[in-house]
């Protein structure tokens, strides 16, 4: 099972129901050397989310540049450092992000936090 927008929605609604302070999005740019993190504050989770679901498609491509931009990743957390360190401890591999992966990341951290797992 890979990534999908639902699973974005999950992280936001988590994230929202604990009063985290930040969501992390990892995105993957073709012409970039590494991906970009943008980090939203809880006042923009419900604009974000709409953009999101609007600018994404349901397997977290950019409609735009379905073969150049994609969703590769996203965590929440209670501080810019968090977002990172949950993001940066990914490795990206092309288009083979799994649930899988990101479950035996989080079997060594809060197990709860991970929006995918519930």
């Amino acid at each position: 099972m890979r990534l999908r927008i639902e699973s974005l929605k999950v992280c936001f609604k988590n994230a929202k129901i604990n009063n985290f302070k930040y969501i992390g999005i990892k995105v993957w740019m073709a012409d970039f050397e590494k991906c970009e993190v943008i980090i939203n504050p809880i006042e923009n989770f419900d604009k974000k989310l709409e953009y999101y679901q609007v600018a994404y498609n349901d397997d977290l491509t950019l409609k735009s540049a379905q073969d150049k931009v994609k969703i590769v990743g996203f965590t929440y957390g209670n501080s810019y450092q968090d977002i990172e360190d949950d993001l940066e401890s990914l490795k990206y591999r092309r288009w083979s992000w799994t649930v899988e992966n990101y479950i035996l990341r989080w079997k060594r951290r809060e197990w709860a936090k991970w929006a995918i797992c519930h």
